[in-house]
């Protein structure tokens, strides 16, 4: 697994939050449209707490 430092948008706060971890692989996630489902890639990372968060491709950098 490589060290990733990525950011994840709370809407409650407001804010960005910012995440080191590690990468574990590509993933799909979805957004619902009225018109249908809209698909995108994220990537699935894990915290070093251990919390599995999925950032956008974007909002990541690797670190190794």
């Amino acid at each position: 697994m490589r060290n990733v430092i990525f950011t994840i948008y709370n809407p409650g706060t407001k804010k960005w939050n910012e995440y080191t971890g590690k990468f574990h692989q590509w993933g799909s996630d979805y957004k619902e449209f009225e018109s249908g489902p809209g698909n995108f890639t994220v990537g699935i990372c894990e915290t070093v707490t251990g919390k599995i968060l999925t950032p956008l491709p974007r909002d990541m950098q690797f670190l190794d």
